[in-house]
């Protein structure tokens, strides 16, 4: 490919990887909101209850609406589960993406093209606050979703209210997703095939983007 055309694929992925973390961004927003509106659900219902059915009457002129616990629950679910798939998959192309555009960068720079906004630069003195927030987005967000999951499986399983085979797909689904995303995104399975020593398996087997 002539260095020319080269630069500006580069250009566009960059551009493409700019509108990828901005939609991310967005769903962190809803992903964080539905969680706090489950959480709010699950520990004042008749509060959120009357909130929704309030605002049915007043927006929709309907008269006599009874949106109950158990139907706002499992939307609620469902409405997780959504905003989860979503968020996963954005992020684990973001982190695919990364590897692209550095490898351009690798290919410019052997062309006396020398450009290193995401490759070399980008991980060198890596900001603490960046570091954080990288650590929130892949281990925090993954592990409070998954616990706050199964904690709800367990307590309905136990109780058996609702409508326990939606929610308990629901909830086992969530669950499942974010195990794959956390596998995925911070450890390193294929690590265990290569001929290194115990202990360097060991290490590399959980990733932690943190200098």
């Amino acid at each position: 490919m002539e260095v020319e055309n080269l630069y500006d694929h580069y250009k566009d992925t960059f551009q493409q990887q700019k509108e990828y973390i901005a939609k991310r961004d967005r769903l962190t927003i809803s992903l964080l909101l539905t969680v706090v509106l489950f959480a709010t659900l699950l520990s004042n219902p008749e509060t959120l209850t009357t909130c929704v059915n309030q605002y049915i009457k007043n927006n929709y002129q309907i008269e006599k609406v009874m949106i109950d616990f158990s139907i706002l629950h499992t939307g609620m679910i469902y409405l997780l589960l959504w905003f989860i798939l979503q968020y996963y998959q954005i992020c684990l192309t973001i982190e695919k993406q990364y590897c692209y555009i550095w490898g351009l960068e690798e290919e410019l720079t052997k062309r006396n093209e020398f450009i290193s906004r995401e490759g070399l630069a980008y991980a060198t003195s890596y900001p603490l606050l960046k570091n954080v927030a990288n650590v929130l987005y892949a281990w925090g967000i993954p592990i409070g979703i998954s616990a706050l999951s199964l904690f709800r499986l367990i307590n309905e399983c136990k109780t058996g209210e609702g409508y326990i085979i939606l929610d308990s797909l629901g909830l086992a689904l969530i669950f499942i997703l974010s195990l794959l995303y956390f596998s995925d995104r911070n450890l390193n399975w294929h690590i265990w095939k290569s001929n290194i020593g115990p202990l360097n398996k060991l290490k590399g087997f959980i990733k932690l983007d943190v200098d």
